[in-house]
């Protein structure tokens, strides 16, 4: 140490602080001037530090900014999947329209074969239900004729009868 160099700096106590050192036993340390005397840490440190707190606001920006661009990513390729599921799902009801208007058309088609069926069986059957009535009437008129000429045949051999007794004892 050279002349003129304080090593430290012994400072007076207050009163209670003696009364509480010598209570404990214990003594303050001596001030220490070396730690105001070393030299100050470099500039370049300092700069360091704040380009460090700069460079972290930066990093923290950069890295938020990568994040919302790849958020936007994400939402881009979201949009777009949905967008193709959409036009998967509109193809595959264009392909159920386009299958039930087939199926309706041959239905259609079924059903106007069987109202034609349908009015052809009503034609028919009224065709022969005049059949029918023709017919019977001409049974009838037939069997009325038959009955007559029967009963009038009859009516003639009884008459004959009546008129020729003599035809009646033969065997």
């Amino acid at each position: 140490m050279q002349p003129g160099e304080v090593a430290s700096l012994g400072y007076p106590l207050l009163e209670r602080e003696r009364m509480a050192m010598g209570e404990r036993g214990m003594a303050m340390p001596p001030f220490q001037f070396s730690r105001f005397f070393s030299p100050p840490p470099p500039v370049a440190a300092a700069v360091a530090s704040s380009n460090s707190d700069e460079g972290d606001g930066q990093q923290r920006g950069l890295v938020v900014e990568e994040r919302r661009r790849r958020r936007m990513i994400s939402n881009r390729e979201s949009a777009r999947r949905s967008r193709m599921r959409k036009q998967r799902h509109l193809d595959e009801l264009q392909f159920q329209v386009s299958g039930l208007r087939s199926v309706n058309r041959r239905l259609i088609d079924q059903l106007n074969r069987a109202i034609a069926d349908r009015d052809h069986t009503l034609l028919e059957n009224s065709r022969l239900r005049g059949e029918v009535s023709g017919l019977q009437r001409r049974l009838q008129a037939s069997a009325a004729a038959s009955l007559g000429h029967t009963h009038s045949d009859e009516l003639n051999q009884e008459e004959h009868e009546e008129s020729h007794p003599s035809s009646n004892l033969l065997p």
